[in-house]
């Protein structure tokens, strides 16, 4: 029995019975030797550890299939959003299993705090003293950056019969999330950001025409400072001042310690006012406690919003090993709640480790929690108007000046602050590449890339103005942004009349393929920062990402056109069914078993594409593109890397397999119209040779030349000489040298097959004069020349490619003179 109930209560009787295992990667990046202070006291206390629940695959997969089904119109589960209680008995721990856990942690002397509804998670508090005697770990204090922190020094363990059930401690340390807040440098000269700005700026005002106001909508904004009566007072006189109405806040405390330093309480301010300053009748529900991100965890659990917005963050290398895998299944949870979280990208470039700094000295970074793909980054921009007339000369009733939309550009302020000031953004080293993050300018990276849109944000080219401790402030930072975007959505859900959205990052990239006038694409400036020379990534001085056109690292998809994306969102996200993939196969071959790099393959299906075919198009590199066709925007992805593009049609899509494919398996999918197919698995081959044949099905006559220069091509009517070299047309010889390159067409010197290659025709062992790369031809395709043995002869000779260890599929001829 694995029950508690059969052992004894006493701690030491239950530790001296069950094997003590490590659970792993919970002692901090920062608890370092060098920054170590010694051992806290004993009666230390630590309130508000989170004990993590792991789900079986069997859930992991339900889940997976619950969130796809959410999102599909088809389905009888799209928009039927669970409650936590539903989530915890579909994906949760078992009632009898988390009794278990809760009883040994109160034997252990720990007091319980909470027990998450959804029973995934369950808080506790304890001394040091308790720690260290539960889980064989001690607590210390570390002097890191001129601040004092606690942390456990050591991994801690758990008895064996938890294991199955945990799936890692969180709050064992309190290097919590930090502000995405940039003060102003300005003297408030020049122009300032009102509401009335924003709702001309990005056309809020037709929506609010439209009486859409936020009106029974609730957003959650997540913070560290304590909700009181100082912090109600900033957030009503903001909105007396801007004739925004009564406020509409309500206090919810998660029940753990705030720290109430300046920033923090700095930051609340500016999310309550912003977030309401755009839906304006929209109930706010503040959730404050030590860390954000535990707050956020909370608001989820208790389903207190379907928006939940922070404005923290703290970069992935400064984040728990074990907390990325948490964090993700705290937003799939939301998800499937109906839950849209949102979080600010940052506010130190494309330096996220370098909170604070004037110099980046920790390499390329990007902030958690909005690395996570269930999480809708937001960055930031600031107004690029030149010599253009875009403020009118005075404030309008609200405050307002600004006549419409004005130009864009990434926002950079660096070199105003004397230290680093730009929108965050950048390439996760936590989460692979979803599959709906596929478009224009998307890198074919494998990895999530940030943010997924930007909004103004600039601290001193046209600040927010806010009111804290009852002055009036001027602020920027991605942290404005994201409460920003929080209140579109709230009017976003009014218009849909439903409780929630959920994960809307799918549906986003999606619009941005099937309907751009959603967006402003920020082609202009970056978030390059100075770095100290021979620090990670620093090779010149300087690092980061440009803007550019369509999707970039440095805003996204751009800017949101409010009311295009509000009274677009439902037609354009509803209409029309998602592509299916039924098969993929070799494109000379036509079978089906696996893919290698570089391999042309054709993607069978429905809805894959517009019924007319569509013909390979060149980007203005030279590439073959691997975002549209002729006559559609389409996108192909492989464990998402963006696949060029050869053909497409409604059925059949011909496309080259991306050379970064790695691994025993991939997931292929394909997006048209804003609606991405359910990822197919196929298996990943060192080289799957196939030889192009006259009949285009993969069996008969081969497409070969008898002369290069005369163009004749090989038949029974015009057979080849014994002796003479004749030319093999053929894809999936796998990785080359030089390394093979997406999209790109052969040219000197042609790129060679990495593994070995032979040729036998009509049984017989053929010299083979050269296989690579064909002249003109799109990387993938090789073509082989070949000199036909004496002594076969017939009108279907067979003939036989093999690379490495794989040889074509069978059937394939070619016609040999007597």
């Amino acid at each position: 029995m694995n029950g508690f109930g059969h052992r004894s209560s006493s701690l030491a009787v239950l530790l001296a019975s069950a094997a003590a295992i490590l659970t792993g990667q919970i002692v901090h990046p920062l608890a370092r030797p060098a920054f170590d202070q010694g051992p806290v006291e004993a009666t230390f206390q630590l309130g508000h550890i989170k004990m993590m629940f792991q789900q079986t695959a069997a859930q992991r997969a339900d889940l997976e299939q619950l969130l796809k089904a959410q999102r599909d119109p088809a389905s009888p589960d799209y928009h039927r959003w669970l409650t936590p209680e539903e989530y915890g008995d579909r994906f949760g721990l078992s009632p009898a299993d988390l009794a278990r856990a809760k009883a040994w942690l109160v034997s252990a002397g720990f007091t319980l705090e909470y027990t998450a509804r959804a029973r995934d998670w369950v808080a506790f508090s304890g001394t040091a003293a308790e720690v260290q005697a539960a889980f064989h770990a001690s607590v210390h204090r570390y002097a890191v950056r001129g601040e004092t922190h606690f942390a456990v020094a050591t991994e801690p363990l758990i008895p064996s019969d938890l294991k199955p059930l945990v799936a890692t401690l969180l709050g064992l340390n309190d290097f919590y999330p930090k502000p995405m807040l940039k003060p102003s440098n300005t003297s408030g000269a020049g122009y300032t950001l009102a509401p009335a700005d924003l709702a001309a700026i990005y056309d809020i005002n037709r929506l609010y025409q439209q009486g859409l106001q936020g009106s029974g909508e609730k957003i959650v904004i997540v913070g560290q400072a304590e909700g009181n009566v100082s912090m109600l007072s900033d957030v009503q006189q903001f909105r007396n001042h801007y004739n925004l109405g009564p406020e509409h806040v309500e206090f919810f405390p998660d029940g753990s310690t705030p720290s109430n330093i300046l920033d923090d309480m700095v930051e609340a301010d500016l999310d309550l006012e912003w977030a309401g300053a755009i839906a304006p009748n929209a109930k706010l529900i503040y959730v404050y406690g030590a860390d954000a991100d535990n707050s956020a965890f909370f608001a989820i659990d208790q389903a207190l919003a379907p928006i939940v917005s922070e404005s923290f963050g703290i970069c992935e290398a400064e984040a728990q090993g074990s907390a990325p895998s948490q964090y993700e299944a705290e937003a799939k949870k939301g998800n499937a709640l109906g839950i849209t979280w949102i979080a600010a990208s940052g506010d130190t470039g494309a330096a996220a480790c370098d909170y604070g700094a004037t110099v980046a000295s920790n390499g390329l970074a990007v902030s958690l929690p909005a690395s996570v793909p269930e999480i809708t980054a937001v960055g930031g921009t600031e107004f690029n108007e030149g010599d253009g007339n875009y403020w009118s000369s005075a404030n309008g009733v609200n405050g307002g000046s600004a006549l419409g939309y004005l130009p864009e550009m990434a926002w950079n302020d660096t070199a105003l602050n004397g230290g680093l000031a730009a929108t965050g953004g950048g390439v996760s080293s936590f989460y692979p590449k979803p599959y709906w993050q596929t478009g224009r300018g998307v890198p074919s990276d494998g990895h999530r890339d940030v943010p997924d849109i930007a909004l103004a944000a600039a601290n001193d080219h046209d600040p927010y103005n806010i009111i804290a401790s009852g002055q009036a402030l001027l602020v920027g930072g991605t942290s404005a942004a994201a409460p920003v975007f929080a209140g579109m959505l709230a009017l976003l859900n009014e218009h849909l009349q439903e409780h929630g959205s959920g994960n809307i990052n799918a549906s986003l990239y999606g619009l941005a393929l099937s309907s751009p006038n959603m967006f402003h694409d920020i082609i202009n400036n970056n978030n390059i920062v100075p770095c100290e020379l021979g620090t990670p990534n620093c090779a010149t001085g300087q690092f980061g990402y440009n803007a550019g056109i369509g999707y970039d690292l440095a805003t996204g998809l751009g800017s949101v056109e409010a009311y295009n994306l509000v009274t677009g969102w439902s037609a354009a996200t509803t209409s029309g069914a998602a592509p299916v993939i039924k098969s993929v196969m070799n494109a000379a071959s036509y079978a089906r078993g696996g893919v290698s790099p570089g391999e042309m393959v054709v993607i069978f299906g429905t809805g894959l594409g517009p019924t007319q075919l569509g013909g390979m198009v060149l980007n203005s590199s030279g590439m073959v593109s691997t975002e549209y066709s002729a006559n559609a925007v389409i996108s192909v992805q492989f464990n998402g890397f963006a696949a060029p593009l050869v053909y497409t049609s409604a059925t059949a899509i011909a496309v080259m397999v991306p050379y970064e494919i790695t691994g025993s398996s991939a997931q292929v999918t394909v997006t048209y119209q804003g609606k991405t197919s359910a990822p197919v698995t196929v298996n990943v081959a060192a080289a799957v040779p196939g030889i192009f044949t006259a009949d285009a099905a993969g069996k008969g006559q081969a497409v070969a030349v008898n002369n290069y220069e005369t163009g004749i091509l090989n038949s029974a009517a015009n057979p080849a000489a014994p002796g003479s070299a004749i030319i093999l047309y053929a894809t999936g010889d796998g990785q080359t040298w030089p390394e093979g390159v997406d999209g790109k067409l052969a040219s000197a010197p042609p790129p060679v097959p990495v593994l070995p290659v032979s040729v036998t025709i009509g049984g017989v062992q053929a010299v083979l004069e050269y296989a690579g790369g064909a002249y003109g031809e799109v990387a993938g395709m090789f073509e082989l020349i070949v000199v036909v043995p004496d002594g076969v002869s017939g009108s279907a000779v067979p003939v036989v490619v093999q690379v490495g260890e794989t040889a074509s599929q069978s059937g394939v001829t070619i016609a040999v003179a007597p």
